[in-house]
């Protein structure tokens, strides 16, 4: 794979996660969770195992580290600003958001944490 061991160990999570017969812990049987997902993001779940395949890869098509990091700084940007995020906000209480963004990157890119 050309992604970067963070990126696809990430990929890998998400597919065990979905795949897995525990993840009743969520309260949704492993169907309901993949068409939950399916339904949230508009990819089924075996459209998202081509993404480990694609070539060039998503990581390549964002523009490797900088691309990641460009995203990662979107993301964090609307996260910190939506009013409506504050549980989520509040995980990062002790970080400012450049250090979130840059802690994605390590963990994605880097494969640090």
């Amino acid at each position: 794979s050309n992604l970067p061991t963070g990126v696809a160990q990430g990929f890998r999570n998400i597919r065990r996660i979905l795949r897995c017969p525990s993840s009743a812990h969520l309260g949704m049987s492993k169907h309901a969770l993949r068409e939950t997902s399916r339904k949230n993001s508009g990819v089924s779940y075996e459209e998202s195992e081509l993404a480990i395949n694609l070539s060039p890869s998503i990581y390549e098509r964002i523009g490797k580290e900088d691309g990641f990091r460009s995203l990662s700084q979107s993301f964090y940007d609307r996260v910190f600003a939506d009013n409506d995020a504050l549980w989520f906000v509040n995980i990062f209480a002790s970080s400012t958001k450049d250090e979130a963004v840059e802690n994605q990157v390590c963990y994605a890119v880097l494969g640090k944490s």
